[in-house]
């Protein structure tokens, strides 16, 4: 932990600025030609590989790398690396990921974890959203719309998964439970977004029939 704490100030407090007088003299122009690329990728690397010799993980040096990224070349290196990234790299992790999931049919303690994981997903974030954007003035149907996004998983949700199943926080059957589920409720995403769209509160409809009556008079 403490290593971990001292690695970040090194790298606010000196890599950054490091990072910034080599991008300068390789992309003086703002431009991520192949050496900016290179250097950027050995400092990716390299945070990695400090963050995993030091006990934590080696994607949370990626992060820290990224962190250190001189904010005037961001959007040049996401033009130079995100579509490979996106469309070499990711699906690589994904598939990796989905080799350790192991769902076992017969094994009622895993089917409990992902039905009770689903549960509070699903019910926590809608409530939680739905409620406060009915109390700052939405309307139920749109409320409910908003509420019915948030169970949404997105990359970082297997990140987290895949990270403390190799620190050994998550058991194989609970990491498999719960990856089911990050799926399981990005799938019911947009069917529940629908539904709520169809559904029209009693009160809201005999208000519009007045409205319409009131007009037609």
């Amino acid at each position: 932990g403490l290593l971990g704490f001292a690695y970040v100030g090194a790298t606010v407090l000196l890599v950054r600025p490091l990072l910034d007088r080599l991008l300068e003299r390789v992309a003086p122009d703002g431009r991520m030609g192949d050496t900016a690329v290179v250097v950027t990728c050995a400092a990716l690397l390299a945070s990695a590989a400090v963050t995993e010799l030091i006990g934590l993980h080696y994607i949370l040096g990626a992060f820290i790398a990224g962190s250190a990224m001189p904010r005037r070349y961001a959007a040049a290196i996401l033009d130079r690396l995100e579509h490979f990234a996106t469309l070499i790299l990711l699906p690589f992790f994904f598939t990796l990921t989905g080799l350790k999931v192991n769902l076992t049919l017969d094994d009622p303690a895993q089917w409990t974890v992902f039905a009770l994981a689903s549960l509070a997903t699903i019910a926590g974030k809608m409530a939680g959203t739905t409620l406060p954007a009915r109390w700052t003035g939405e309307s139920w149907p749109d409320a409910l719309r908003l509420g019915t996004l948030m169970p949404c998983k997105g990359l970082m949700e297997v990140i987290v998964l895949t990270v403390l199943l190799e620190a050994g926080v998550l058991s194989g059957p609970c990491f498999s439970a719960m990856v089911l589920m990050a799926v399981a409720v990005t799938a019911l995403t947009q069917p529940m977004t629908r539904l709520a769209g169809l559904w029209r509160p009693a009160g809201g409809t005999a208000t519009a029939a007045a409205g319409g009556r009131h007009g037609g008079v």
